[in-house]
């Protein structure tokens, strides 16, 4: 029925003019999805120039056989610059190679130029003229002119004769072939020519999102394939055309399918999630995007550790953006929208959560009277970290002092200083700040016990004791050689003919500190000593002479570079208190390093810090020297062989490494070698002998040793081709 139709349709007008020559404005698209068949050709696509059409044998004629000839068969309207097509069709080249007269060839094309507009003839393949045309060319002719480009000439064929050819034209803005798409056709030297008068699979897919044609047709020596990406950024239109020059060729073409698939839009959309005080990035914020016309939950995102998500690929629509989680000790933010169009395609969302914030009120109270405020206490506030946030906090007549602000976490509070005539009970307190809610903190001082006081009138005595000077641990006992009177701010002592200036805010002498078999002898609280001891020990528990340290502190920044060099512990005293962090950075030779680092704090509760750290021997590689890597290959039969060798190093390297590199013809080999370290190449690291059937790679010193190769792991290969062998060996 539909052969019928075709046939009432052909005897009521000329064939050459059965499809319509109708020129269309620039931007009259086709926007829908086109699924065009043999059935419906005609009304999508009209012939223009020599083109003609046969709708019963379904061919389309782009030439006859004469000379300078154009034709081309196009889609009536323009596609969008986002839809993408599927091509199927058939073609014929025609029946003459160049050297027997045939000529030129045909060309699928996507131009910019009116959908009707055509090319011009003989080289120009119907399309070159064509504004903006990128284009693909089946080339039967070899020209002498250099208008246009052609392929380097083949060497085995005589002046570019007889080798028909694939390739792209790309307009950018001048038109000019890509050479490296070149590909050429049969042509009776390895199969019976595709210039043969009959009909080739030709398949075009262009994807309008990578701007990426693929071309595949179907030669008498197998499918050939070719891939470009084209800078085609406008509406396009589509043709299919030939042409002749001073040589001839009937050149024909089916089209069997036509199908198109406009592109989904989509747009990025991009959140920033951010702290509303300190503008500092949040991570594992939980979002979730949902579409506002159907209330669908589109996408759940998560903040990394910059703060950021996004949502790619997402199409055109408004949608609504809800915080599901917040960080840990922040508040949730309120729900946004926004749009993805055509005309904004990425959209940048900056979400800032409020901490959740607390305060804390600390009252200094008499432990015996807690009705009692207590005023000029100092504190310190840290964080969980032990990084000072607050110094200096001193109660006030009321006994108190207020801090705002806190996020939720842990906390101590540190009591620097009693006030006068009082005693710290518990220097830390631990607290927690867990919402906005005002956090009470009691903290209780005693009062210091009675104490012996001096006067102008009263004045020590010297001491008929026969007890002499001693140091006493943590102490300084002074004898009545020494004076003190409530006038000074200083108390001055000595010991071993050395004077020792004591800061005092006030002339209390502690009554307790008194020795009790000489009322006139008193001793003062020194300065308390620190003392870290570090220890380096192998693993059964023998000591190491050699080592390199770190020790930060945590809380000032400062680093020390520790180095041990005796078989003693390696000693420090009179180190701040504080929190520190200590790393072994280098151990002896031969040794594994620890890679713990090791916490700790020195306080006036914890004066001595003891740190042993353990070393373990290293094992030595099985790689040494004279590693023989074989072949697979036992017979060349002209084909190349590789050896492929991967090199893992053990624990430590005690001899020097070498691998070799051996067939199993015992014949010569070529070293032709490769393989890198660390991303340089293998080259850098040691150097190649050759001798007889063996290559021998030698791993070259670094500062006098391989301890460099230590866990290290290299992979080498060696090619060699036939002629690079030797003659056997009888």
């Amino acid at each position: 029925m539909i052969r019928m139709k075709k046939l009432v349709f052909l005897t009521s007008l000329v064939a050459s003019t059965v499809f319509g020559c109708t020129a269309f404005a620039a931007e009259n698209l086709y926007d829908e999805p086109l699924a065009i068949e043999s059935e419906n050709l005609q009304d999508y696509f009209s012939l223009q120039g020599s083109a003609s059409y046969d709708p019963i044998t379904e061919i389309i004629s782009l030439t006859p056989n004469r000379r300078l000839q154009a034709g081309n068969v196009s889609l009536n309207k323009k596609l969008p610059a986002t839809t993408s097509f599927h091509l199927e069709a058939e073609v014929n080249l025609g029946d003459k190679t160049d050297v027997e007269g045939g000529g030129d060839g045909v060309a699928l094309a996507l131009h910019t130029d009116v959908p009707s507009a055509i090319g011009k003839p003989g080289n120009g393949i119907g399309v070159l003229g064509l504004a903006g045309v990128q284009a693909f060319k089946l080339d039967t002719f070899w020209n002498r002119s250099e208008e246009y480009e052609e392929p380097p000439e083949n060497v085995e064929r005589i002046l570019g004769r007889n080798q028909p050819f694939g390739a792209f034209l790309v307009s950018n803005p001048t038109t000019v072939m890509i050479q490296d798409s070149v590909q050429y056709l049969a042509n009776n030297q390895d199969a019976p020519a595709d210039v043969d008068g009959q009909f080739h699979s030709f398949i075009a897919d262009y994807d309008a999102m990578s701007k990426e044609l693929t071309i595949r047709f179907h030669s008498n020596r197998g499918w050939l394939t070719w891939k470009q990406v084209l800078p085609l950024q406008e509406n396009y239109a589509v043709a299919f055309s030939g042409s002749t020059g001073v040589n001839v060729n009937h050149q024909k073409i089916k089209v069997r399918s036509f199908v198109t698939k406009p592109a989904i839009v989509t747009g990025q959309f991009n959140l920033q999630l951010t702290d509303q005080e300190t503008n500092q990035p949040l991570a594992g914020g939980q979002f979730e995007i949902h579409d506002i016309t159907t209330g669908k939950l589109v996408e759940t995102i998560t903040t990394d550790e910059n703060g950021k998500a996004s949502v790619p690929k997402l199409p055109l629509g408004t949608y609504q953006v809800s915080q599901v989680t917040t960080p840990t000790g922040y508040e949730k933010t309120t729900n946004r929208t926004f749009s993805i169009t055509e005309e904004q395609l990425t959209q940048q969302l900056n979400v800032e959560n409020q901490p959740i914030l607390g305060s804390l009120k600390v009252t200094l109270t008499n432990r015996v009277d807690v009705k009692q405020k207590l005023s000029g206490g100092r504190f310190h506030l840290m964080d969980d970290s032990g990084k000072i946030l607050k110094k200096n906090l001193l109660t006030n007549e009321h006994g108190m002092f207020e801090l705002t602000k806190l996020p939720i976490g842990k906390y101590t509070l540190v009591q620097e200083k009693a006030p006068t005539g009082y005693q710290i009970i518990d220097k830390e307190t631990t607290i927690w700040i867990k919402g906005s809610q005002l956090l009470e903190v009691p903290v209780q001082n005693a009062k210091e016990p009675e104490t012996a006081k001096t006067s102008d009138d009263d004045n020590f005595k010297e001491a008929e004791s026969q007890e002499s000077s001693s140091l006493m641990t943590n102490s300084l006992t002074m004898e009545s050689t020494r004076s003190a009177s409530s006038t000074t701010s200083e108390i001055i002592a000595e010991k071993d003919n050395q004077t020792v200036v004591i800061e005092s805010s006030s002339s209390t002498i502690h009554e307790e500190l008194l020795p009790q078999s000489n009322p006139m002898i008193s001793q003062l609280p020194l300065k308390k000593v620190t003392q870290l001891t570090i220890q380096l020990k192998k693993i059964n528990g023998e000591p190491i002479q050699e080592g390199s340290f770190e020790l930060f502190n945590t809380q000032t920044g400062q680093v020390q570079q520790l180095a041990l060099a005796l078989n003693e512990p390696l000693t420090l005293t009179n180190l701040p208190f504080g929190t520190y962090e200590l790393r072994q950075t280098k151990a002896k030779f031969g040794f594994v390093r620890a890679t713990q680092t090791v916490h700790f704090e020195l306080s006036s509760q914890h004066l001595v810090e003891t740190i042993t750290l353990l070393n373990q021997k290293l094992s030595p590689t099985q790689l040494t020297q004279n590693v023989v890597v074989k072949a697979d290959k036992k017979s060349l039969n002209g084909a190349t062989i590789e050896w492929i060798t991967k090199i893992k190093f053990g624990t430590d390297i005690l001899e020097a490494p070498a691998v070799s590199f051996q067939n199993e013809l015992d014949q010569l080999v070529a070293t032709d070698v490769s393989g890198s370290y660390h991303g340089d190449p293998i080259e850098n690291i040691g150097h190649f002998e050759q001798k007889d059937a063996i290559v021998r790679f030698l791993f070259d010193e670094k500062d006098g040793s391989y301890h460099y190769l230590v866990a290290q792991e290299i992979q080498m290969k060696i090619v060699t081709t036939p002629d690079q062998w030797g003659t056997p060996k009888e």
